[in-house]
Order: structure tokens, then sequence, then C-alpha cells
């Protein structure tokens, strides 16, 4: 492998990264272990289909040259490529069917230098029975330092060999063949040993003295995994694996989890009634409930009850033909001997009419209410859910519910649903979960309960309940719109674990910098609306500077000295902070936040998101003055203050898991500007975010006013634990070490808060709903 001299010309040197020359290789321990957790999702999700294969700068391709072959929509690889000369990484992402984009850290093909890259490769044709595949690529895209390369390639299949033909120019034309382009292409042979595959290439970005022909050997052991030994340019061997994952498609792992089953009517008419021994707490209403259960046993319905002077007066209505009139009679009498009444004559009446909703027995049902709550606080609680609140009117009842536990929230609505209509009379139809989010309430869906029993029971399935949620949508919002948002009712206290990896490029200084580390999250709600919380975190960190670094484009140092938190190790206090969290009107929810906000800063600001119902947009703001904290990783402080706020613009876009962000504010170190991100939300949970931030500092000569760009993946551990989960797992690859553009991180803003609970999230995962 070759990289770029000092002077530009491309000649033969050795290059290892800053910092990892002499010292121990946790770099390499850490990308070994990404790799691994990779390698475990996609062994895990026991995927079938075609073995993809991918060139060594993450794309699919050969050797090093592209082909017109895109994998799965979604899929996300990650690649490590070493030779005696040079060694890196890169990750590539499937961001739509027709979109590769890769990042490069470390080194690429040929001469490229030694600064990360971003390649991108757009589909123009689909193979068709008489025509290749097309695409067009640009590598090193964006960079004015460099010379970007484009190409063009097509492909064809023919029995067991992939034939592919391209043209290129910019650093792709080392070779002049025609007119200052460059052809290359390239056969991939399978052989028909499962998994193992051939392949030879023609390289136009090769130079001039040396062979363009490339030549290498794959093998696939699972699919999504590939190790391939290639012999380069007729002079160097290059050993490379690649892993990868679909990001669509969850792994399929049984939990530990004890089969939540749905209580008849009856019996669940029965819990409720017999919860507790004191019955005086719902008195009289208690034995009109238990005198309707007893006549409804016999096939009737009461529709009218009247008490006077010994006489009891009932109507009854009747499905079909009535039985005989003393027989009625006799029913209704022994019956009302739970009433606790003086009897002497029973008279009644009956109708052929469908049964109605007599006023006894909403009233009988309300008086359940103290005892339902008992119950569903306990049941939800063994679930992993906290009760807010509860609303028990007439044939409905509406339940707030926060998810503690839950990484796929229709899991976690299901189970709300099964544990309600347990504890339910029977004259109770409709259920409305409201999905709370520390105080802010993210998503409501109602669902019939006839419809979840006739799922149970294999009469009905989860899409026909989530048919008739759709169409109770718009009564949800209304009634959204008329409630005081419960904000919590008992003082909670929660935790989390949030392991990170964080890889940082080079900086003009050359340095390059990874760092693993640990949170551990708790917060305590004493009273609605109020949470304390706070975090600590191990860390782990090589590659960055201890010193900070000289001051650029007199902006002060926010960032630039982040070696002097992180490379310390150890323990640490993250943050430490009270907010105070409310939804204070029809779709706008606030939120104010005072103390150790993140590791590197202390202050006192609040957000506030407006949410015009179920639009596909939202608007938030957010202002926060701050002040530096020290180096010593717990209490003390430092000098530098500012003000930093933003103004902020998502939308969602139509038809589509992505959601697109605007912010347009004032950054930490006072230099003004905007962030556009661009996240995905896949099945599984796993998130994936690209941003790209442009200031108004100075970019000429100074790399601080450089526009800052970064990749995230966001996998949930629940998809590889044997129990739900919440506890995520974060990798970052971004600069960490530089001024401009740099945004206060307050942990999760409420679009995300609402987001992950939301109702476009429980759509996602339905088919998941009655795990």
């Amino acid at each position: 492998m070759t990289g770029a001299s000092a002077n530009g010309r491309d000649g033969p040197r050795r290059w290892v990264p800053t910092r990892m020359q002499g010292s121990p290789p946790s770099w390499r321990r850490i990308l070994l272990g990404l790799a691994v957790f990779l390698g475990a999702a996609q062994a895990a999700a026991g995927e079938d289909g075609a073995v993809r294969s991918y060139n060594d700068r993450g794309g699919a391709g050969l050797v090093r040259t592209p082909t017109a072959r895109f994998a799965d929509d979604g899929r996300l690889a990650l690649g490590y490529a070493h030779t005696r000369e040079a060694a890196g990484m890169h990750l590539s992402f499937q961001a739509f069917p027709w979109l590769e984009t890769s990042l490069l850290y470390g080194r690429g093909s040929g001469s490229t230098p030694s600064e990360p890259g971003v390649d991108f490769k757009l589909r123009l044709l689909e193979e068709k029975r008489a025509l290749p595949a097309l695409a067009f690529g640009i590598r090193d895209f964006g960079r004015p330092e460099r010379q970007p390369g484009e190409y063009l390639v097509a492909s064809k299949r023919l029995r067991d060999f992939d034939l592919s033909f391209g043209v290129g120019r910019g650093r792709l034309a080392a070779r002049d063949d025609v007119k200052g382009l460059a052809l290359f292409g390239g056969v991939d042979y399978f052989t028909g040993i499962d998994g193992l595959r051939l392949k030879i290439e023609l390289d136009g970005a090769t130079p001039e003295d040396r062979s363009r022909l490339n030549a290498g050997v794959e093998y696939n052991p699972l699919p999504g995994i590939g190790i391939a030994v290639s012999y380069l340019e007729g002079r160097v061997f290059e050993l490379r694996s690649t892993v990868s994952i679909d990001l669509n498609k969850p792994p399929e792992r049984a939990k530990l989890e004890p089969d939540l089953r749905l209580l008849s009517r009856g019996a669940a008419a029965r819990r409720v009634l017999s919860d507790s021994p004191d019955e005086s707490e719902v008195g009289p209403v208690a034995r009109a409930y238990r005198f309707h259960d007893l006549v409804e046993a016999g096939g009737l319905a009461v529709t009218s009850i009247a008490h006077s002077r010994g006489r009891l007066v009932v109507e009854v209505a009747t499905q079909g033909a009535p039985s005989s009139q003393p027989r009625i009679r006799e029913t209704v009498r022994d019956a009302a001997r739970v009433l606790n009444l003086p009897v002497d004559s029973v008279v009644v009446s009956w109708t052929r009419a469908a049964q109605a909703e007599p006023p006894l027995r909403a009233a009988a049902a309300a008086g359940y209410a103290p005892r339902i709550s008992r119950i569903l606080r306990r049941d939800l609680a063994a679930q992993g859910l906290a009760l807010i609140d509860l609303r028990l009117t007439g044939p409905r009842i509406a339940v707030t519910v926060e998810n503690l536990r839950f990484g796929r929230t229709a899991v976690a609505v299901g189970r709300a649903a099964r544990i309600i209509a347990n504890a339910l009379p029977p004259g109770v139809e409709i259920i409305t979960i409201a999905l709370s989010r520390r105080g802010v309430e993210a998503a409501r869906v109602s669902l019939l309960r006839k419809d979840l029993e006739n799922a149970l029971e294999d009469r009905g399935s989860p899409q026909e309940i989530w048919q008739n949620i759709v169409a109770n949508r718009a009564f949800d919002r209304a009634e959204m719109r008329d409630e005081e948002k419960p904000g919590g009712r008992a003082a909670k206290f929660t935790w989390s674990i949030e392991p990170a990896l964080h890889m940082a490029p080079s900086s003009s200084e050359g340095s390059r910098g990874v760092r693993a580390l640990v949170r551990a999250r708790s917060t305590f709600r004493p009273m609605p609306y109020l949470e304390i919380g706070g975090a600590v975190r191990a860390d782990a960190a090589d590659g960055f500077e201890d010193a900070a670094a000289p001051e650029a484009n007199g902006l002060p140092s926010v960032r630039r000295d982040f070696g002097r938190y992180a490379n310390g190790g150890g323990l640490g206090l993250d943050s430490l902070q009270a907010a105070y969290i409310r939804s204070m009107a029809a779709g706008v929810d606030a939120r104010l936040k005072a103390g150790y906000l993140e590791e590197m800063f202390v202050g006192l600001g609040g957000e506030v998101l407006y949410r015009p119902g179920p639009s596909d947009w939202a608007l938030g703001g957010e202002v926060y003055g701050v002040r530096k904290r020290g180096f010593d990783r717990f209490l003390s402080l430092g000098d530098y203050q500012a003000i930093t706020g933003h103004l902020t613009l998502y939308y969602r876009l139509p038809h589509s898991n992505y959601r697109a962000n605007l912010s347009i504010g004032r950054y930490l170190a006072g230099d003004w500007g905007g962030t556009v991100e661009l996240s995905r939300r896949f099945s599984t949970g796993i998130r994936v975010a690209g941003f790209l931030t442009l200031t108004d500092v100075d970019s000429v000569g100074s790399f601080a006013g450089e526009p800052d760009a970064g990749l995230s993946v966001t996998v949930p551990l629940d998809l590889f634990t044997p129990h739900h989960t919440r506890n995520r797992a974060l990798y970052a690859f971004r600069r960490l070490t530089r001024d401009a553009g740099q945004r206060l991180e307050t942990g999760p803003r409420l679009i995300d808060l609402v987001a992950s609970d939301g109702f476009e999230e429980i759509d996602r995962g339905w088919e998941n709903v009655l795990k």
C-alpha cells in the first residue's frame, strides 16, 4: 500500500497513525471489539441471502475498484485493512437503496492521504435482462485540499461471473488512457464453493511505475462476515476483514420473560372484586356490580333497576327469545341477595333490544377505580412500566404510563394493554394508553378490548387492532387537548447504563484519538414534573493532546482542551442537574435545567418544543447560560462563560424513517451558524445520524474554521440481551478537539424524548405488540 509523499508526489512510505507508534494498541482492541459486536449481531440475525463483498475503501466492489453493485438498504459495514505499509478502517452505510456512503479513517487506496475521506455512489440503472447495472460515484467528496475522483461504472452478471467496467477521472486517473480518463474494471468469480470468490481487476488509479493489476480471494464464513487476501500492484499483500449487519432485520432472540396471558372477563371482574377485603371503599356500588354479574351469568343484561318498600323492579334485555318469566324472576331474586336489601316481591320486564350500557353499570365501574389503580400500579411495575395516571369514565379507561424497560415501544404498549384488560370490569370496552416520557406525553393510542381478545385467541390479528387505533387517532388528539397532562403521582427512581465509543479523525496537528467510556445514569423524581439526575463515567482515551492548542481565529478554547478532560481516564462526574419538564399547552412542551449539564460545562437554561398535532414537523428553541468546568473531573469551575442557543426545525420525511433537523444559532465559542442533521431510525431501533455544521469563522488557513461533520450509530442493547432493556450503546465519529460550531451536550432533547416513544415508533414495531 502506498501513501502520498510530503511534496504531494506519489511514493512509498510507511504510515502509522500519530500516537499509535510505540504505544499500547488500544485503538486496535477497540476496533476489534466493534467488529466482534457487529459480527455477533449478524450471526444472531441468522440472515440468509446473497453474500456482500466490499473493496478496501468500504464500498461494494472488487479489490480497490468500485462496481455498480449495492448492498441491501440499511446495511452497515465496518472494515479493517492492513499491509506492511499502511493500516486503517472504513465504515460503509447503505443510506438509501440507491445511495452508498463510505467513511474512511486512516488510509484509503493507492495514494490516498492518511486524512479521513468520504465516498458516495449513486445508482443510475438497475440491471435488466439486456442492460447492465450503472452507477456514478465520487471519492473524497467535500475536501478542497484533495483532488476528488469521479467515476462511471457498469456491472453485468453472467452465470458465475460478475463483470464490471468503468472510467474515472481526477484522482482515479493516474493512467491517462483516453483524454484524461482512466479505464478500470474486473471480474468477480463465484467458485461454487460456498462463500469463496476470486477477484481480478485493472486499476486506473495505480501510478505509472507500478502494475495496475490486482488480484484477491475472499471467503465469507457467515453472511455479513468477509475475510480477504489480495496481492496489489505486483508487490504487496493486503489482509482485509469486513463485518456488516442489516439494520432493518433484528436478531431473533427469545426473551427470558414469563408469559403474560389475558384473563377472561369474568376472571378479571372477580379479581377486581376480591383485590381488597375492605368492601366499604365502594359500598353499595360494589354490591350493585355483583348483582349485574350474577344476572348476566343467567344470560341476561340489566338495563334498569329500582327498589322501594321491599319491591324490586328490574328491566332486562335478552339476546334472542327470552326464557320463561318465572325463571327470569327467580334468577333476579337470587342475584338480589347480594344487594343486602329487603326484597318481598320482584317485578321483571324484558326487551329484545341490543344490550345498552346501563347508568348503574357505569357508576359501578367508576366506583372500582381505586382498586383498579392499585392493581395496575403493582402489575405494571412488575413489567417495568410506571403508572402515572388513570381515568375511568363509562366504557372507557385512559391510563398514562412511562416505559422504563422496553426497547421496542410497541412491546410496552402490548404489555400495558394486557395488564389493563386483566384488571377491568366487563363493561369497559375501550382502552386508551398514553405514553409519557419524563413528564412529556409522547403518544396516545386507543384500542378496543374485543380486538385485543380476538388477536390473542387467534380470531383476529395485530393489524386489525392497529386499523382501529389509526381510526381513533383524531379522537385521541382531541382528548389530549382537553386534558391536563399528568406529570407523575409518586416518587420514582430509575437508572441506566450507556457504553460509548468515540473516534476522532486527525486534526491540523496530526493527532488522532479514540475514547471508550461507560456512563451510569440515575434519575429521581420526588414530585410531578421535577426530576433530579446525575451520571458518572469511567473512560479510557488515547491520542488527544494533554495541553490546549493555541487559539485560532481568536476563538476561546471550548473543546480544544478535550484531552485534559479525557486522557486522565478513571472515574469522573459527567453531570449533576435538576430539571422541570411539563406540557404547558396543547402541543407545547417545556423544560428548565440547571446544574452540571455535561462533562465540560455547567449552566442554566431551558428548551421549548412546539408540535402541531400529527404534523410531520416541529419547532424547538433553547437558550443556556454556561460556564466552563475545571479539569479535575468533579465540581471545580473555570473562567470562561458564554450564552448559547439555537432555533431548530424538525421535519420527518414522508414515507420514510428519516428525520431532518435544521438548527440556527450561537455556538459555545460565540460563533454564529447552522447545523444540518439527517438521521434514520430502523425497525430494529438502531439510529444512524450524520451532521454538518457551518459557522461564520473565517476558514482560510485555520483548522478551527473548517466545516464540522460527523457520524453516529446508536444501538439498543435490547437486541443482544436475554431481557428487555432501554439501555443503548453509541458509536460516534467526529472531531472532538475543535472550537467552532460546538453545541452544548444537554442529553436527549425534547424531540428525542417524544420520538423515542412516539406514534411512528409504535407503528414501526407493531408486529411485536403481543410479544
